[in-house]
């Protein structure tokens, strides 16, 4: 099974911390025919048990399982069931090892972070996304105040990495904070927690990145 490629600007959505079984399916058919409608990707988290009836009913969506400890073939069997993208939660307990046995089995990875360009240099290589966490008013409000300094070190971290995507993640996400974040050289937008304040919102998310999206689309014709 060959890695799944995703088209920039993506969203990522951390459905597994609320969504289960039939709920989770639900919630994931919603994703899928919205995406589709868009013209955009999308990551979808779901619970391991929840994969492949997930995956077998769904057309576009990336489903992603965070990592968890499962041995190499729990991981390849989740993989032959649909999963797509490995989700590195803890950057402390991340290995080398555990990212080459991922990307054998042609994962796409994926580390949540609060500090991208604190992670070691070795696991750039084996990493696809970066999502950049910022779960709180004050993080966010850091981010726009260093816009110059932040921009300078996103682009530089792209140019010696050019297959490493990066996304901000944030608990309480609205349309300017996607076009914000996107335009500051970002590729996308995730949920660092899913609630139902930022499942109200996702409509309006959606939009503001496929809008994006098209103006990519225009600036490089």
């Amino acid at each position: 099974m060959q890695k799944t490629q995703l088209r920039h600007p993506f969203y990522c959505v951390n459905s597994q911390v609320l969504w289960k079984g039939e709920a989770a399916l639900e919630n994931a058919l919603h994703m899928d025919h919205k995406i589709i409608e868009l013209g955009l990707d999308a990551i979808f988290t779901a619970s391991m048990e929840d994969v492949a009836r997930i995956k077998e009913a769904t057309y576009r969506i990336q489903v992603g399982i965070v990592y968890e400890g499962q041995s190499t073939t729990q991981l390849a069997d989740l993989r032959g069931c649909g999963a797509d993208v490995l989700i590195f939660d803890e950057c402390k307990k991340l290995t080398e090892d555990k990212l080459q046995v991922a990307q054998q089995l042609n994962y796409l990875l994926l580390v949540r972070t609060d500090a991208p360009f604190d992670l070691p240099e070795v696991f750039f290589p084996y990493l696809d996304i970066i999502k950049w966490n910022f779960d709180n008013a004050e993080a966010a409000s850091l981010f726009n105040k260093q816009c110059t300094k932040q921009k300078k070190r996103i682009k530089q971290l792209k140019q010696a990495y050019p297959h490493l995507a990066i996304i901000y993640g944030a608990n309480t996400i609205s349309s300017n904070i996607v076009l914000n974040s996107l335009t500051m050289g970002l590729d996308g937008i995730g949920e660092v927690s899913c609630n139902e304040s930022t499942q109200k919102k996702r409509q309006e998310m959606l939009k503001a990145v496929n809008d994006y999206k098209k103006v990519q689309v225009f600036l490089s014709n």
